[in-house]
């Protein structure tokens, strides 16, 4: 396996401390805890060249993109925490701060997310570092780690980035660079829980209908939704397909949903990922694979309205964007506030699904 040692010819410190004045230097008195940072960032080193060089890939698929800087740019507007309010439009970071630097070449930030009005915000605590290759290229890992100067916040959920790294490699005589992007984070909470203004089987036509997914689920990646076929009265198969960003491709799942009603009116409505000669494989689109995405939708105001669960998984495949990432773990959290918003706006529909009546 390749040796990665820290070559690190850019002082973090001197590039960022004049946009954060009240950033933090830890010297020498932090000895312990910028010895800790150093160890997470070496871990960080050894785990990115297993990936790569294929010894370990821990389900992960490499998928490279180019962006249109220098490697050295890249790595810093990533450093630059508080800049991604500017280039991660659409996403749902509301806060971004360089905390701190444990050495001139790690960086501690915090970031924060907005999810949705049912669920309280997430945000990460993160130590990146970086070491640059005799070609050029630089390795980038972040770990989640917990400083004084980032309390827990009250109503704010701490969550866990298990890694988000970095492979960052010249090409166009430096002048750009090719990418590979890591990440999986753990959102941490409870399990999204909300109100829809809907009754139980209205919730569960409007989640069989895949194709109405683009009415309700505004502002989302996902592009198209169809309904490939009934295996039973009571289950559907959908294909949905999602849009990424320019430097990975899309996405798409191939799922079946069925559902069962409890003697209260409550619907247990799971889904689960399944191929069909229906559904091939579409060039230059990347089959993800669903694990769940269940829902409990219990009747409540004399059955007018639906108290909801929702649980959702699934693996996109590949290497994502991080904030791509972050949706794909937390857009389950706004499809509740979403369908509730549907359900209000939009005058009530008679449904003309294939689906037994339910009871």
């Amino acid at each position: 396996m390749t040796e990665i040692k820290f070559n690190c010819p850019y002082n973090l410190i001197e590039e960022h401390s004049k946009a954060y004045p009240k950033a933090k230097i830890y010297g020498e008195k932090e000895a312990e805890l910028t010895t800790k940072f150093e160890k997470l960032v070496s871990e960080g080193f050894t785990e990115m060249i297993k990936e790569i060089e294929g010894e370990e890939s821990k389900g992960y698929e490499k998928e490279q993109g180019k962006i249109r800087a220098t490697p050295k740019e890249v790595l810093m507007i990533i450093l630059d925490v508080g800049k991604r309010l500017e280039w991660d439009k659409g996403g749902e970071i509301t806060q971004g701060q360089l905390i701190g630097f444990a050495s001139p070449h790690m960086a501690i930030g915090y970031t924060r997310f907005k999810t949705s009005i049912v669920t309280s915000d997430r945000d990460f605590v993160t130590v990146r570092g970086y070491t640059v290759l005799e070609d050029g290229t630089i390795y980038s890992p972040c770990r989640s780690i917990e400083v004084e100067e980032c309390p827990v916040v009250k109503k704010v959920v701490r969550g866990v980035v298990i890694k988000s790294d970095w492979i960052i490699k010249p090409v166009d005589n430096g002048k750009a660079s090719d990418v590979i992007f890591i990440s999986h984070t753990d959102p941490k909470g409870s399990l999204p829980k909300g109100k829809i203004r809907a009754t139980p089987k209205e919730v569960l036509m409007i989640l069989v209908d895949v194709e109405k997914r683009l009415q309700w689920d505004k502002g989302s990646e996902f592009t198209q939704g169809t309904i490939a076929a009934f295996p039973s009265p009571h289950m559907a198969i959908g294909y949905v397909r999602f849009k990424t960003s320019f430097i990975t491709s899309d996405r798409d799942f191939v799922v079946v949903r069925g559902y069962t009603v409890l003697e209260d009116g409550t619907i247990y409505s799971s889904c689960r990922n399944v191929e069909v000669e229906e559904c091939p494989i579409v060039k230059k689109v990347v089959r993800g694979f669903l694990f769940k995405s269940d829902w409990v939708i219990k009747p409540v105001d004399n059955g007018k309205a639906s108290e909801v669960i929702f649980i959702s998984h699934a693996d996109p495949k590949g290497s994502l964007p991080k904030g791509l990432a972050n949706r794909a773990t937390l857009g389950q959290l706004e499809a509740i506030n979403k369908l509730d918003d549907w359900f209000e706006k939009k005058a009530k529909e008679s449904d003309n699904t294939e689906w037994a009546d339910l009871k």
